[in-house]
């Protein structure tokens, strides 16, 4: 405490705006950053939304009435080994069961299956420590 006596009116002044000057940055680029993880994960969202809407165009059905999904998709994404966007189609009890070419390799499972009309987004680890998100969409296609 003494030392902060011996300081000029001028000087403490200057040791006071200091500190409020580096909290205010502080708690502006936490808040910065909370923010662009937010804008982030929520431009992902809209992708993995996009290319859900994209797979749902693609799937076909069968003279039997059944799902066919193509052997290659529009999205070159999807039929490249390891590029990091995945898709697996998967019917009541396992029933169907269709994957990308990109998850060639790849043990991808669907945790909990969504009622038609319904989505789920989880962040998940694959093999080795690699974050993903998932996206699980339900929905109804007769016979599946």
């Amino acid at each position: 405490m003494g030392l902060i006596r011996r300081l000029s009116i001028h000087q403490r002044l200057l040791l006071a705006a200091s500190l409020v000057l580096t909290a205010f940055l502080g708690f502006t680029g936490f808040a910065l950053d909370k923010a662009f993880r937010s804008a982030t994960e929520e431009a992902l969202q809209a992708r993995l939304f996009s290319s859900v809407y994209a797979l749902l165009a693609a799937a076909e059905e069968d003279s039997e009435g059944m799902l066919s999904m193509p052997e290659a998709l529009t999205d070159p994404r999807f039929n490249r080994p390891d590029s990091g966007l995945y898709a697996l189609v998967s019917g009541r009890e396992a029933a169907y069961r269709w994957h990308s070419g990109s998850a060639l390799g790849r043990n991808l499972a669907i945790s909990q299956l969504v009622e038609p009309g319904q989505s789920m987004i989880q962040k998940d680890d694959l093999s080795a420590g690699e974050a993903v998100m998932s996206l699980s969409f339900g929905v109804v296609w007769e016979d599946f």
